[in-house]
C-alpha cells in the first residue's frame, strides 16, 4: 500500500531579536528561581507572560499588521503529563505588537519541574506560488527557548509543613500524598509528598528539625510502606524496568529498589510481592530496619 504524501511547507521566520518575552510568577509572589522555596501542592500557580514584536518582525516574515497573530504560553509537567495553555491576540500599535497572557496551573496536578514555552502563532508565508500552499496555517512562526521551573529542592524529600486544621484534615502528626495515577518512572518529588501537621508538637518539631530521635524513623517507615504499596499496584515488569533505568535514579521505582536492597536487605520483587500479598510482613521488616520509633544507631 502506498504511503500518503506529506507536503512540507517551510515558511519565513523572524530573527530572535525581533521578538521579546518576559515570564513571571504571580502566585505565589516570588521569582522563578526561588519558587521551590515557597511552593507546595496546595498552592495553585499563576504565571504571566508578555510578548512584544518589533517592526523588523513583519519585514522578516513577510506578514502585515492585518495578519492575525497569537501569543501562546504552554506549560508542561513531564512527571504528571500535564499541559496548560493560554493565548492572546497580538495587537499592533505604532509599529509594535504586544500581548499578555495569564495561566493558572493546579498545584495538585504538578510536581518536580515545569517547562514553559512561549510562541507566536499565525498563518506563515511559505513563498509557494500555489494558493493552497502559499500559507502554513497555524504555524509556530517563532518559539522561544524553553524555561525550566524547578518546584522542589533536589537534595530534599518533598515535604510541606502546614496546618491540618485549616485544610480539614485528620488530627495526625503527618500524612503522605501520592499521585492518583502513578507511573514507576515518576520522579520521587513528583510522585510523593510528606505533609507535617504544624498544629501538633510532633509535626512542628519534625519541620524544625528538633524532633526526638524516634520520630524521623517512624516517618521513614511510613514513607517506605507507602512507596512499596503504591508500586505493588502496578505491573511488576514495568516497575523493574523503570528501577533499572540509569537515567532516572530518583524515579519512584529506582528509589524503591535502592531502599529494598540497601535499607531492608531484600529484593525489589520481594518487597512488591509482600506489599501485595503479605503487607504485615513488609511492615514488620520496614519497622525493624528503620528502627521504628527508635533513634539509637545500635
Amino acid at each position: 500500500m502506498a504511503m500518503p504524501r506529506v507536503t512540507l511547507l517551510p515558511f519565513r521566520a523572524p530573527y530572535a531579536e525581533s521578538v521579546s518575552t518576559d515570564l513571571k510568577i504571580i502566585t505565589p509572589p516570588t521569582d522563578l528561581e526561588d519558587l521551590h522555596r515557597h511552593w507546595d501542592p496546595m498552592i495553585d500557580l499563576e504565571l504571566a507572560a508578555e510578548c512584544t514584536l518589533v517592526p523588523s518582525f513583519l519585514r522578516e516574515t513577510g506578514l502585515t499588521e492585518d495578519d492575525l497573530l497569537h501569543f501562546t504560553l504552554t506549560v508542561d509537567c513531564s512527571p504528571t503529563r500535564g499541559r496548560w495553555t493560554a493565548r492572546q491576540e497580538l495587537t499592533w500599535v505604532d509599529g509594535r505588537a504586544s500581548g499578555r497572557v495569564q495561566l493558572e496551573v493546579p498545584g495538585q496536578e504538578i510536581g518536580d519541574t515545569l517547562t514553559a514555552r512561549a510562541s507566536v502563532v499565525g498563518d506563515a508565508i511559505t513563498g509557494d506560488p500555489h494558493p493552497l500552499r502559499s500559507r502554513h496555517r497555524a504555524a509556530r512562526i517563532w518559539t522561544g527557548t524553553p524555561v525550566r521551573i524547578p518546584l522542589q529542592q533536589a537534595d530534599r524529600f518533598p515535604t510541606t509543613a502546614v496546618s491540618f486544621r485549616t485544610r480539614h484534615w485528620p488530627t495526625i502528626p503527618w500524612r503522605i500524598r501520592c499521585l492518583d495515577e502513578l507511573e514507576p518512572g515518576t520522579h520521587i518529588s513528583a510522585g510523593m509528598r510528606l505533609y507535617l501537621n504544624t498544629d501538633l508538637e510532633e509535626g512542628r518539631s519534625l519541620a524544625e528539625g528538633s524532633a526526638a530521635s524516634g520520630l524521623p524513623s517512624a516517618v521513614e517507615a511510613d514513607v517506605l510502606e507507602e512507596l512499596f504499596g503504591q508500586l505493588s499496584r502496578l505491573e511488576r515488569s514495568e516497575v523493574v524496568t523503570a528501577a533499572d533505568d540509569p537515567d532516572s535514579p530518583m524515579g519512584m521505582a529506582a528509589v524503591a529498589k535502592h531502599n529494598a536492597e540497601n535499607r531492608l536487605g531484600i529484593s525489589l520483587l520481594d518487597a512488591l510481592e509482600w506489599a501485595r500479598e503479605e503487607p504485615s510482613r513488609l511492615k514488620d521488616i520496614v519497622r525493624e530496619k528503620t528502627r521504628f520509633l527508635r533513634g539509637d544507631p545500635s
